[in-house]
Formats: structure tokens, C-alpha cells, sequence
């Protein structure tokens, strides 16, 4: 079994998301504090963030079809990232999924992301270029 810690992207064919508002993120984490700081991050970088502390009110969000794309934590209380990313898969299978974490995943968790970016120093920052590839138009 091998492991993720660096970054990466996968590439998923193309999705009709004319529905949606391009720059509607949907940030899920237990951590008041990190999704604080997503929203002030992403927020400066034009973008409109929406944030749950769970997997409940992540759900109520995504189902509202305003959501373009989702960043994950891996480690909450009620459902795990990888777990609330595999219903959000059976909803939609085309929306951009991404784990902003501190853990480890097994290649069999991140085989339905479309990408995953570590939690630290430079987090953030990869984390942005990460949204903007989920987001750009796919041919």
C-alpha cells in the first residue's frame, strides 16, 4: 500500500457545471480555526466560501447545487473526509474534490479526489493553485 503526502492533481473527464457559480467553494473541517483562515484566504483570492464543521451541514450546503468545488479535512467526528467525499461522489459525480490535511491516505482513499494538498507552510498556497486547476475548464 503506498501513501500520499505531496501534492497532486488527477485529471476527470470533462463536467457540465454551467449551473453552477464558478467560484462557490464548499470548505468542510472540524477546526473552527482553519476554516476561518480559508475563508479569509480564499475569500481575498475572489473566491465565495462556504464552511461546515461537519458532515451534516457540508451536506445541507452541497445540496443546494451552488457549490463548484469541495475542499476536505480527513479527520472530523461524525464522518471522515474520504467518507462524506464518496457521498458527495454518488450526488455529483463530476464535482472537483479536494483533502486539505494533515494525515496520510492510501491510494484506495484518494482514487475519488481530485486532489489532495497538505496541511503546513506552504499548504495555502498550493492549496490555491490546487482550487484553481479544479476549477479552470476542462476540454
Amino acid at each position: 500500500m503506498s501513501t500520499h503526502a505531496a501534492p497532486y492533481l488527477v485529471s476527470r473527464p470533462p463536467s457540465p457545471r454551467a449551473h453552477r457559480d464558478p467560484h462557490t467553494i464548499l470548505c468542510v473541517d472540524d477546526s473552527a480555526d482553519i476554516l476561518a483562515m480559508l475563508r479569509l484566504f480564499l475569500g481575498h483570492a475572489g473566491y465565495h466560501v462556504l464552511t461546515s464543521g461537519d458532515a451534516n451541514s457540508a451536506l445541507e450546503h452541497f445540496m443546494l447545487g451552488e457549490v463548484s468545488l469541495v475542499v476536505l479535512d480527513y479527520d472530523m467526528p461524525t464522518a471522515n473526509g474520504v467518507e462524506l467525499a464518496r457521498l458527495f461522489r454518488r450526488i455529483d459525480p463530476d464535482i472537483p474534490l479536494l483533502m486539505f490535511s494533515g494525515s496520510v491516505l492510501a491510494d484506495s482513499e484518494t482514487a475519488l479526489l481530485d486532489g489532495f494538498v497538505p496541511k503546513g507552510a506552504a499548504g495555502c498556497d498550493l492549496l490555491l493553485k490546487a482550487i484553481r486547476a479544479g476549477l479552470a475548464p476542462r476540454p
